[in-house]
């Protein structure tokens, strides 16, 4: 199996290995729903144990998963007895995945879920007593005292090695651990009806991801992006500068503006179908910049394509 690595797109902090421990303890005997949280599904999976992930990166090594966005109406509804959820620490996504985690188990059932402690930027805990408050409207609310830590990724790694370790760069690598009692049904999670999508390429575990609309390189198929420390992109944070701007991001961290993305998607294909190192260069003709990232050199074991918004 070829491991995705991390991409800041998705968010993707992972467990530790002891907090995956505590957690299947918390979830073990259980039909589980997973949303967002790999490490958890596989561990449960490989125990014997019912699980379904739901996590929009197809790379997972988890047999039960629906690929999917978890905030899609693909999510199956009322099946299962517990959920656990470990959404983008931001206080709207946080009451959606959950609102989400909610749907999905049965009347009486649980919700265990990953939230930010109060350091993790200003005005943190009054983000989370908001949340809070509205997921009281249809669940209790109980802080568990269970700390959940999470591992490095490279791209914040790298984010941190180049900015100084600024506060955007860097997350608090722990978190608090909550339990929602449902009373009520939720509502249903609040989804952008027309949402940016994202094109992306797993090349043996190396990823990149372009934006499906423009991002203001007028010169150039791709160029460099005006808040990166050269390709590198020097924040982890969704509030970061400049972010809305991306136009092609790898999991290692490189950044650009991209002026014409189903060209450049085009090119790309054509590069990864290139038979050595030689021709995939060849192929990036029209984006050389390319040429000094960090893309794996064929030929490849595994190549994936898709989409997500």
């Amino acid at each position: 199996m070829l491991n995705a690595e991390p991409h800041p797109l998705d968010f993707d902090w992972r467990f530790d290995e002891p907090t995956i421990s505590k957690l299947c303890g918390l979830l073990r005997g259980r039909n589980v729903l997973a949303l967002g949280a790999p490490s958890v599904a596989r561990r449960i999976e490989a125990s014997g144990g019912q699980v379904l992930l739901v996590d929009r990166q197809p790379v997972q090594d988890v047999r039960s998963q629906l690929v999917a966005d978890v905030l899609t109406p693909d999510v199956p509804e009322g099946n299962f007895d517990i959920a656990i959820v470990d959404a983008p620490w931001y206080p709207r996504e946080l009451i959606d995945w959950a609102s989400a985690g909610g749907r999905g188990v049965r009347c009486g059932g649980e919700v265990l879920m990953s939230v930010w402690p109060p350091e993790t930027r200003p005005g943190a805990a009054d983000d989370f007593a908001r949340a809070a408050a509205e997921l009281g409207a249809w669940a209790g609310v109980t802080m568990l005292p269970i700390e959940l830590v999470y591992e490095a990724p490279p791209f914040e790694l790298i984010a941190c090695s180049i900015s100084e370790n600024g506060p955007l760069a860097r997350g608090p690598r722990y978190g608090h651990l909550v339990r929602l009692d449902l009373r009520l049904r939720p509502p249903a999670a609040r989804y952008p009806a027309r949402p940016t999508l994202w094109h992306r390429f797993f090349l043996d575990g190396y990823q990149l991801a372009v934006r499906l609309g423009a991002s203001g390189a007028a010169q150039s198929l791709v160029a460099p992006h005006p808040d990166a420390k050269g390709w590198l992109w020097p924040y982890v944070s969704a509030r970061a500068p400049g972010r809305d701007r991306i136009g092609i991001w790898s999991s290692s961290g490189e950044v650009a503006l991209v002026s014409d993305p189903r060209h450049l998607i085009s090119v790309l294909q054509e590069a990864i179908r290139a038979g050595s190192t030689s021709a995939l260069e060849v192929a990036l003709a029209a984006a050389p910049e390319l040429i000094s990232w960090k893309i794996p050199r064929p030929p490849y074991r595994r190549v994936l394509e898709w989409q997500h918004p």
